[in-house]
């Protein structure tokens, strides 16, 4: 486990991956700016981002949480129910995908495709099209974007006819080159990030807050459409609803539901919902952040000279 940071040297933030993932190249965006400089820690998985925000062996956490095409990533929402972190803000990314190589081998030389299985999927109709051209090109399912190009430029000779999948960090930090760049079919694959923090943030005060919950309701006719209608009745925007089960449930398949909305906790209309909320409620709240949401500046794929196309 990594050590506890010294003050004012860096702000350490986790997060989930190796260096080059896209989860890093988020960090290294939204805390540009950030004093003390910025200084990402790598974790194997989203819950050891979690655990390290919790014992302060980093500052922050930056994990993914819902991606447009591949939907919710559940292992956020069972850390936010199981660790003592809140979420402080949300960042929104358009992410670019690259296929990345050895210098000099040529796309249509290539035998092997590397990567994680959603991003294999959010470039299928890229690869469907390599393939008709590159026959017998082999598709490789990876833990990781990032990994799968470190994979590729550990062996520049028995793996010259093999890519990658990734970033344009990752292609840089591994020696590799990109192919071709923004190979995903479609503009609209954003992700959207949050911030894990062992404090809870100052609750902002302006149009883009959001709060984020957590809750069980009873198990009767109408309670879900009584617990939304505490916010629809208060001019409120439920903008997200996700359920779970609960895993150590008396009753099999009792549901958590986790409900984010476009309010501050600062507001009285929010503060009234809630209170009316409770009559509804079995079991605890949990109330898993309020913050602001930022919105990083979209890619352009009609900026390329040579945009999707091989």
């Amino acid at each position: 486990m990594s050590t506890p940071p010294t003050p004012a040297q860096s702000l350490r933030v986790g997060v989930q991956g190796v260096p080059g993932a896209y989860s890093a190249c988020a960090a290294h965006d939204f805390y540009a700016q950030s004093s003390p400089p910025l200084e990402i820690v790598y974790f194997d998985t989203v819950d050891d981002v979690a655990a390290a925000v919790e014992l302060g062996h980093v500052d922050k956490g930056l994990v993914p949480i819902e991606n447009t095409q591949s939907g919710s990533f559940p292992a956020v929402y069972d850390v936010l129910l199981s660790r003592n972190v809140h979420v402080t803000a949300e960042l929104v990314v358009r992410e670019v995908h690259c296929l990345v190589g050895h210098l000099g081998v040529k796309i249509e030389d290539l035998t092997e495709v590397r990567s994680h299985p959603a991003v294999l999927d959010q470039c299928r109709g890229y690869l469907r099209l390599l393939a008709s051209r590159n026959h017998g090109l082999a598709l490789t399912q990876a833990m990781d974007t990032a990994a799968s190009a470190r994979y590729v430029g550990e062996d520049p000779v028995g793996r010259r006819t093999v890519a990658a999948i990734a970033s344009r960090q990752a292609a840089e930090l591994y020696g590799l080159q990109v192919l071709q760049e923004a190979i995903e079919d479609s503009d609209s694959i954003i992700t959207r990030y949050v911030e894990l923090a062992l404090q809870a943030a100052v609750p902002p005060r302006h149009a883009s807050a959001k709060t984020l919950m957590a809750f069980t309701l009873k198990n009767a006719s109408g309670t879900l459409f009584k617990a939304l209608s505490c916010f629809a009745l208060r001019d409120i925007n439920v903008c997200k609803i996700e359920s779970r089960p609960q895993g150590q449930s008396l009753h099999p398949w009792e549901l958590i539901f986790f409900v984010t909305v476009d309010a501050s906790t600062v507001d009285e209309t929010l503060k009234r919902a809630l209170a009316n909320l409770e009559e509804y409620l079995v079991g605890p709240f949990k109330l898993l952040g309020c913050f602001a949401s930022t919105q990083m500046r979209p890619y352009n794929r009609n900026s390329l000279a040579n945009p999707y196309g091989i």
